[in-house]
């Protein structure tokens, strides 16, 4: 297992492509079934999104050797990792269901809150760099 980061140019050219498509519907750029298809689009990409976040809190080996090591010292690390992974499914499956897309949406929201200082202390923290071998570029 490596601990390389994603393709950074894919995440970005994904990203731009995601923000472009809600721009011109925010805008009403489009006409009204490409914005309904592009809302269940990212909709259901969301969903993937969210429960493949899940799924990496079932590999035990991956929880303990790169999620556990990013949580503040003063948080309890399992209950952080496995809170948020419940987080990650519920919100998910408010997405998946008609009607839930407001609650799903601000549950992924709050969990991206709750989240934010386990990855400031994983930017800034040399003992959670060495812990997960994950660090600044050199």
């Amino acid at each position: 297992m490596t601990n390389a980061p994603p393709n950074f140019a894919l995440v970005v050219a994904v990203s731009a492509l995601h923000a472009l498509g809600g721009a011109l519907c925010a805008n009403e750029l489009c006409s009204h079934r490409l914005c309904d298809a592009w809302r269940l689009f990212s909709r259901v990409c969301l969903v993937g999104f969210m429960l493949g976040a899940a799924s990496l809190r079932m590999n035990r080996k991956l929880v303990e050797k790169l999620l556990v090591p990013i949580v503040p010292p003063p948080l309890p690390p399992r209950l952080c990792v496995y809170a948020s992974g419940a987080m990650d499914v519920t919100s998910a499956m408010l997405l998946a269901l008609p009607g839930g897309e407001r609650y799903g949406g601000a549950l992924v929201l709050t969990m991206l809150v709750c989240v934010f200082p386990a990855n400031l202390y994983h930017a800034f923290s040399r003992k959670a760099h060495a812990a997960t071998g994950i660090g600044p570029p050199a």
